[in-house]
């Protein structure tokens, strides 16, 4: 009994969900069943980026949820640049039935008497999934790979994290502190004074 109120409980929150606007962090949800966008960690450089967005939500609000989220996971983790190794559009398009009354029926709501044969069939629009890995890659890596194979985190981040983050998106400081954590093994505080000493003392030289 708990099972099946919990299937029709999920199946009414897709159902919702399928309506509205696609938020864009999936959170902890399961893939598939809800919107949202959200990345696997794979090895200690890779990720899988996955996208899901409703009928209601533009082709290009995908891509850029897609975008901003392998920037977002790419600054986290500490790394300036990420590159794409595959990717794939899997979006479907989505029809409908309308149907015309044949019959008086019932006159219950759901009644196949009354709602009699389909008339026809509509373009609902499109579910827009997306499924690709990606890899980080530090400066160093850079320097050897040409410059149309990898991509800067914080300026993909910088351009769209305003749109879809608002007042959580986080400050070029904060990342670079992030950067210089990994880099030099440091605790996070501790990189964060060092980048202002670093710049107070760059200051001072101007």
């Amino acid at each position: 009994m708990k099972t099946a109120r919990m299937m029709i409980v999920a199946g009414m929150a897709a159902i919702v969900l399928s309506a509205c606007a696609t938020p864009y962090d999936m959170g902890g949800l399961p893939v598939g069943l809800f919107r949202g966008s959200k990345t696997e960690q794979l090895d200690d450089k890779t990720y899988r980026i996955y996208v899901n967005v409703s009928t209601s939500t533009k082709r290009q609000t995908a891509f850029d949820h897609a975008n901003l989220r392998m920037a977002q996971q790419t600054l986290e983790a500490g790394y300036p640049y990420f590159r794409v190794l595959n990717f794939e559009d899997q979006s479907k398009r989505q029809y409908g039935i309308r149907y015309k009354q044949t019959a008086e029926g019932t006159g219950l709501p759901l009644d196949p008497f009354r709602l009699g044969i389909a008339a026809d069939r509509y373009y609902k629009g499109t579910v827009t999934k997306l499924d690709g890995r990606f890899r980080l890659v530090s400066g160093e890596e850079a320097k050897d790979l040409p410059r149309n194979q990898f991509y800067h985190a914080w300026g993909i981040y910088e351009r769209l994290a305003p749109k879809y983050l608002g007042d959580k998106m986080k400050s070029e400081d904060h990342f670079a502190a992030v950067i210089l954590a990994r880099r030099e093994g440091l605790p996070l505080e501790e990189a964060e004074r060092e980048l202002n000493e670093r710049w107070q003392a760059y200051k001072a030289e101007q």
